[in-house]
């Protein structure tokens, strides 16, 4: 019965790493759809927020979300002794703020097209502060939590050591970049940066879903205890 139990509890965690893999592989085709036929656009929000486009690209977050949450549970309950107390932080920082994102991406999916059909002109005013708040905290706890979840990787050698440096490169950059957009005109250099670093960010998940999907190992060494 043991054994069974483990079993079952070993293939539980691979099937997450495979939830990993497609939900970073439709978060990397959402930001390349966005990337190549939405940025800079001079639509009107009805137009832009009823598109194609638009339409797809939310489809795929709303989607990837769940799957990336998913694979974080997997990616962390491989070895949860070995990333220590750091890992546990770094888990429940991603974890809780993905949950809150995955709010905000419910809401670019489902409101955000209604109001540019019945009240177009709410989107020529700025945000409520309460409406940024919320979206700096959600996101930048999700990106937060995944930065030192990079560096418990790193620690633990648990997963390889380059995936880990672009998981934290890929979470670092926009929120590097998002002050510096807000202190004038965002530009392509922007845009450029912002899809290069969503792809190393979600590439690296992939990675080590991989690498838990298929249950390779990547060290020689033993990883030691995290404290």
């Amino acid at each position: 019965m043991e054994r069974g139990n483990y079993m079952s509890s070993a293939n539980l965690i691979r099937w997450c790493g495979l939830a990993a893999i497609l939900g970073a592989v439709l978060f990397i085709i959402s930001d390349l759809i966005t990337f190549l036929f939405m940025e800079g656009s001079d639509a009107s929000p009805s137009e832009f927020f009823t598109s194609f486009s638009y339409i797809l690209t939310s489809a795929l977050s709303l989607v990837g979300g769940p799957l990336v949450l998913l694979g974080l549970v997997g990616l962390y309950a491989r070895r949860p002794e070995a990333m220590g107390v750091l890992g546990l932080i770094a888990f429940l920082g991603a974890f809780f703020g993905g949950v809150l994102a995955q709010g905000a991406i419910w809401d670019q999916s489902f409101v955000q097209p209604a109001i540019a059909i019945g009240a177009p002109e709410f989107f020529e005013s700025e945000p409520p502060g309460v409406v940024i708040f919320g979206s700096i905290l959600s996101f930048g706890l999700f990106k937060l939590g995944w930065i030192l979840f990079g560096v418990a990787v790193l620690r633990a050698k648990i997963y390889p050591r380059l995936a880990a440096l672009l998981l934290i490169a890929g979470a670092v950059v926009p929120l590097l970049l998002a002050p510096l957009a807000e202190a004038g005109e965002p530009g392509d250099i922007f845009a450029y940066l912002g899809t290069a670093s969503n792809i190393l960010f979600f590439g690296a998940i992939a990675w080590m879903g991989l690498i838990l999907f298929t249950g390779m190992d990547t060290s020689a060494e033993q990883p030691a205890r995290v404290r």
